[in-house]
């Protein structure tokens, strides 16, 4: 009978742990992987997740990448949202100034108006 874990969000919090402690065995075996396979890093986090967790190193290599996409998945949500609060705030900005733009047009026609009636007050009074 195959029984399989299932991992709950402490198991994933111990996990992260365990991965971090087994970092200088994963620095290892990048730069001398002859001595060690990657599955030997993986079963020595598996072996730090004992007694509490029984699982095996493949276990724990998949459930990390199962949270590595986890993680990309939030990171491309929030890479989202902030292409979205761009975009509007741009779009605000551009009807902003172009609200302006009309605004500084009329106050300028307003003041060539008043700017002749000056010089037609001046032409009468001179």
């Amino acid at each position: 009978m195959k029984k399989q874990h299932i991992w709950s969000t402490e198991d994933d919090e111990k996990l992260k742990i365990a991965v971090e402690d087994c970092k200088p065995i994963f620095e290892h075996f990048e730069t001398q992987n002859k001595a060690y396979t990657k599955l030997n890093a993986w079963d020595a986090v598996a072996g730090r997740l004992l007694p509490e967790i029984c699982v095996t190193g493949a276990a724990c290599m998949r459930r990390w990448e199962i949270l590595r996409e986890q993680k990309k998945d939030k990171w491309q949500e929030a890479v989202e949202m902030v292409d979205k609060y761009e975009r509007e705030l741009a779009e605000t900005t551009f009807d902003g100034v172009a609200e302006l733009l009309g605004n500084m047009d009329a106050l300028h026609d307003r003041l060539m108006r008043i700017e002749k009636s000056i010089e037609i007050l001046v032409k009468a009074w001179t």
